[in-house]
């Protein structure tokens, strides 16, 4: 991963992996390119999934107990 991948967002990731993906719609888009933005998308893939991955572990639900009141639930319990 490139130095600006290490700084921008989940959401400037995601842009930029919309990007690459309508270049590569482009039929005439030469195979050195195609294989230049590949690259670059499995490591914004790679990027994104490890953000969304933390983001999930400091995710809490809040669901109502018995007696009516919130408590907190870990993400991956139901």
């Amino acid at each position: 991963m490139d130095k600006n991948q290490t700084n921008q967002t989940y959401e400037q990731a995601l842009a930029r992996l919309q990007e690459i993906a309508q270049t590569l719609e482009n039929s005439e888009t030469p195979l050195t390119k195609v294989m230049e933005l590949y690259k670059e998308s499995m490591d914004l893939f790679v990027f994104c999934k490890e953000k969304l991955d933390s983001f999930e572990g400091e995710v809490a639900l809040l669901r109502k107990n018995a007696e009516g009141n919130f408590e907190k639930d870990s993400w991956n319990e139901n």
